[in-house]
């Protein structure tokens, strides 16, 4: 069984949240980063689990992206927010089978 390559590469910054598409950029041999339509600020921290992505944006604010291929239905694929963290900021992300755990 082969492992398969990821399609694009997601980039946090202080500012925004950037995506590279690796077959573009390995048929032109140039990384062209986007600006990805989705969470405004500094990204703290990304992950992903079977149904799609997450982003820690300052530290408080998380994000979610599902994807429409995993669920087998018709979603947007938009960027939603989903929950505040209370107390300490997050710095961190770990999607389990269990749930979505943020470290501080």
């Amino acid at each position: 069984m082969t492992k398969e390559q990821p399609t694009s590469l997601l980039i946090g910054t202080e500012s925004d949240l950037y995506r590279i598409d690796m077959a573009q950029a390995a048929g032109d041999n140039l990384l062209v980063a986007r600006t990805v339509d989705g969470p405004q600020g500094r990204v703290d921290a990304l992950t992903s689990d079977r149904w799609g992505l997450y982003a820690l944006v300052g530290g408080r604010s998380l994000w979610r992206q599902v994807d429409a291929q995993a669920l087998g239905q018709h979603v947007d694929g938009r960027w939603v927010q989903v929950a505040e963290v209370e107390g300490p900021p997050g710095r961190c992300l770990l999607a389990t089978e269990d749930g979505l755990y943020v470290g501080t």
